[in-house]
């Protein structure tokens, strides 16, 4: 099995796709038609080196060296492109290398050989060489779920009738000629009727009745906030959406939809009720998958609370054989659940991130969290 390749993610980029030709022969080396097949392939085989360009066509190179350390902390990420300082800026800034494509054909050949720490070849193309070149023979596509066959049901066996016992006469025993003796009946004692001697105990008007303690109780010792048992997603104070609040969120989740492809974009409260939602998914019950969603949260708040984190977030993401999940939390206040049926659109990881990031700085500001 192949481990920590260098993966190089083309695009149109016709300086990349001579180097994916030339490195074809090469075991460890794997060419990825786009940006979010990438990123599915890095979950599988973090590589060890990314190459890509800098504008692709689900993504810009630059989102993609933002995401993909989420899921290959420790690969080397080159950006190539045209050389500019507000290119190479905008790539330093993610943490990637940019490898600046200046000069001639050959110049920016021998540039991306010596990012990637490899020797060029003796003889390197020119611009004429490069025009429309084919896409690399080994470009690769991470495997298309298959739908699971139905099971065969098994008819389930016939229960056997079973034996009826066999009964055993037992013979009573005989009745015994010595008669038993009768049980002793319980003796009454007489109840002490009460004598006109015995003085009743009276209540003196001038007695003082026993002394109140006014003193205050002293107060409870303060309780470290680390070691008290803490709400799931516990944030400062309830979360109140207006009116005027629920209109643009409406719109908001709207647009997300349409931009990521899902089928159903909702928010839930930190129990995993809903509070806004846009679109559905007949055959699921949003009433459930709110409440698991915000279980499999709360560990990740508890955490964030033993590390003393005030602005974290967790993602989860759940990729099946007919839906794709991505779940984001905001500030452990609220939710932001996008569901995908594959059978209509299955969810692209390097999208659904790209926009749920911003629209989860949109809804920040709307619900000032």
């Amino acid at each position: 099995m192949m481990t920590d390749p260098i993966m190089i993610v083309p695009g149109k980029n016709a300086v990349l796709h001579y180097v994916a030709r030339q490195m074809d022969g090469l075991d460890d080396v794997v060419v990825m038609d786009s940006a979010n097949h990438a990123l599915w392939q890095a979950r599988q085989t973090p590589p060890r080196i990314l190459l890509a360009d800098l504008e692709l066509d689900d993504m810009s190179g630059v989102e993609l060296a933002e995401i993909l350390p989420n899921f290959a902390p420790n690969t080397r990420i080159l950006i190539a492109g045209p050389a500019s300082a507000v290119n190479e800026g905008e790539v330093r800034a993610v943490g990637a290398e940019f490898v600046a494509l200046s000069g001639s054909t050959a110049d920016a050949v021998r540039a991306v050989y010596q990012a990637l720490n490899i020797a060029p070849p003796p003889v390197l193309p020119s611009t004429s060489e490069l025009q429309q070149p084919p896409a690399p023979t080994n470009t690769r596509r991470p495997p298309e779920p298959q739908p699971q066959p139905a099971r065969a049901e098994t008819p389930a066996p016939q229960p056997q009738p079973k034996a009826a016992p066999s009964v055993v006469a037992t013979p009573k025993p005989a009745p015994s000629a010595t008669p038993s003796k009768p049980a002793p009946s319980a003796a009454v004692t007489p109840k002490p009727t009460p004598s006109a001697a015995t003085p009743r105990p009276t209540t003196n008007a001038l007695t003082p009745k026993p002394a109140i303690n006014t003193a205050p109780h002293p107060a409870p010792a303060p309780i470290d906030p680390l070691d008290e048992p803490a709400e799931p997603f516990a944030g400062s104070g309830s979360l109140v959406i207006l009116p005027q609040q629920l209109s643009v969120l409406n719109k908001l989740l709207e647009i997300l939809a349409k931009e990521v492809g899902a089928q159903c974009v909702l928010l839930s409260d930190p129990a995993g009720m809903v509070l806004v939602q846009w679109g559905a998914l007949p055959s699921v019950v949003m009433e459930m998958t709110g409440p698991l969603l915000a279980t499999s949260f709360s560990t990740a708040n508890q955490l964030a609370r033993h590390l003393q984190e005030q602005d974290s977030s967790a993602v989860y993401i759940h990729e099946g054989s007919r839906y794709d999940i991505y779940a984001f939390n905001i500030s452990y206040r609220v939710i932001l659940i996008l569901m995908f049926d594959k059978r209509v659109n299955p969810g692209k990881l390097g999208t659904v991130w790209v926009y749920a990031k911003r629209a989860m700085k949109q809804l920040q500001q709307i619900l000032k969290l």
